[in-house]
């Protein structure tokens, strides 16, 4: 047995340092994990790292654009554009920023204690985002435009809307209703009651039209282009970019993906651009081809450190069996996820970014998650559902 030791002790190391040498040509070569790609006429905005990049519309020569160190998301390049929009938890909660594609220092949009998520722009130049700040019960939202200028606010009369895209000029809109945006699960080929539907209304009205209806499947990501309405779904089995007429006839599907989800799909100019694995891609509607964009970002890689945590426990607070011991909620650092024996996957609960939740237990039929949740003065008893 003794003979064998250095054979084995020599394969392990061997196979240690080739993960090593493999980790390090990555970071070499500048590969890293893209996210929200938003493009003008002469650039590529993306989310990496935590910040803001802008490149060209090739991926060539990515520069980072935000070194906050908090997070920036969801960017949105404007109609003309100079300006990008996201949201950044700046100062804690989660609001809409507005800076040039420039450079410049970000002026704040939204005051609304968290929950603002930027959706893009209106073609007059105003800034749709999703608000959580409306009265009634808790997850429900409302679309909202404000003019970067003036910083007026307009609600679009359309409750739990997701996400809205517009016709050319501005007179119609076409709405993404439910979905997981609102729930914030990840889980796919779902057709339960809140699935993601599409929704068509007039600049001004107070009543919108469903549409599509037999479609069966979710709809996300509405983009308009040339009298069709496209958007994202997994009708197929798989995401992948299908369309519709204006009056949510004629479904065409374009693309005939498996695997990975395409996510933050938009539109420029009859090229959509999304997120799929940790690549951005582009898909040519005239030319029905696709390729992935080859993005190098030149980098310290700070958040890939070694971190030397020398009591991990801390950040561990609960975890407790329930739902007839086939379930289990596990609370640390003010979050909590329900585990479940294989092959069900964890379920993180969509704590609010500002509140920090504690002391999780899961009701006696597993259906429901009941805890305290600290994000005002005192705390509050709250309700979640456990899938």
């Amino acid at each position: 047995m003794s003979a064998l030791l250095p054979r084995h002790l020599g394969s392990f190391l061997l196979g240690i340092g080739i993960t090593v040498l493999a980790s390090m040509s990555a970071f070499g070569d500048g590969l890293g994990y893209y996210r929200w790609p938003t493009v003008s006429s002469e650039s590529l905005v993306f989310a990496s790292e935590g910040d803001l990049w802008r490149a060209s519309l090739d991926g060539a020569a990515p520069t980072r654009l935000t070194t906050h160190v908090e997070e920036e998301s969801a960017p949105a390049l404007s109609p003309d554009g100079k300006w990008v929009a996201f949201d950044a938890h700046y100062d804690g909660a989660r609001e809409v920023y507005v800076m040039p594609l420039e450079g410049g220092s970000p002026t704040q949009l939204t005051f609304e204690g968290g929950g603002a998520t930027v959706c893009g722009w209106t073609p007059s130049g105003k800034v749709i985002y999703r608000s959580l700040d409306i009265p009634g019960p808790t997850r429900r939202c409302v679309l909202r435009t404000i003019d970067p200028v003036a910083q007026t606010i307009e609600t679009i009369p359309f409750l739990d809307a997701t996400d809205v895209t517009y016709t050319d000029d501005g007179e119609t809109l076409y709405l993404t209703r439910f979905g997981i945006a609102l729930t914030g699960d990840n889980v796919r080929q779902y057709r339960g009651g809140v699935m993601a539907q599409l929704w068509r209304m007039s600049t001004g009205a107070d009543s919108a039209e469903r549409l599509g209806a037999d479609f069966d499947a979710p709809i996300r990501d509405p983009m308009w282009w040339q009298g069709r309405v496209y958007f994202i779904s997994d009708k197929s089995g798989h995401d992948n970019i299908w369309s519709v007429d204006p009056s949510g006839h004629d479904a065409q599907q374009h693309t005939s993906l498996t695997g990975w989800a395409l996510r933050h799909a938009r539109m420029r100019d009859g090229v959509i651009y999304y997120q799929r694995g940790a690549d951005l891609y582009r898909h040519d509607l005239a030319a029905e081809q696709q390729s992935k964009i080859d993005i190098r970002i030149v980098s310290d890689r700070d958040d890939a450190r070694l971190r030397w945590l020398e009591k991990p426990l801390d950040y561990f607070e609960s975890a407790r069996p329930g739902g007839e011991g086939k379930s289990a909620a596990v609370t640390a650092r003010g979050r909590v996820a329900v585990l479940f024996p294989s092959p069900r996957r964890r379920v993180d609960l969509d704590i609010p970014v500002a509140g920090r939740a504690r002391s999780a237990i899961i009701g006696p039929k597993g259906e429901w998650v009941y805890l305290v949740l600290d994000q005002d003065r005192f705390g509050e008893l709250w309700r979640f559902p456990s899938n």
